[in-house]
């Protein structure tokens, strides 16, 4: 059984800190609203305002479509794709988008979010 010393430990931690923090760097974060459709997508929006990445100040409507058949079980192989991701000037807008983008992928209409 292979083990980390402290140190290495140590360095995988703070690796995984910097890569998270490149990431949120180039993308920019915001609160979100996600929900699972039917088929199997999550569907979006950004609540709060992108705070830094290239849609600094506006907010966003993304879909993830699963990759694979194990997409949730955390295997690199298998996990979610962006495949929608949209900016909008409001908040109003997005939310709009994510419903219409979730009624599209639910076999069973429920009336949509509001």
């Amino acid at each position: 059984m292979d083990t980390m010393t402290p140190e290495e430990a140590a360095i995988s931690r703070r690796l995984s800190e910097l890569l998270d923090w490149a990431g949120r760097q180039r993308d920019g974060e915001a609160r979100q609203a996600l929900w699972q459709c039917d088929d199997g997508w999550i569907v979006g929006y950004t609540t709060g305002r992108i705070k830094g990445g290239p849609l600094d100040g506006k907010f966003a409507t993304m879909g993830f479509k699963p990759r694979g058949k194990g997409a949730r079980s955390g295997d690199p192989e298998n996990g979610w794709e962006r495949v929608y991701y949209v900016k909008a000037a409001s908040r109003k807008l997005a939310k709009q988008r994510a419903m219409r983008l979730w009624d599209k992928h639910n076999s069973k209409q429920r009336g949509g979010l509001k």
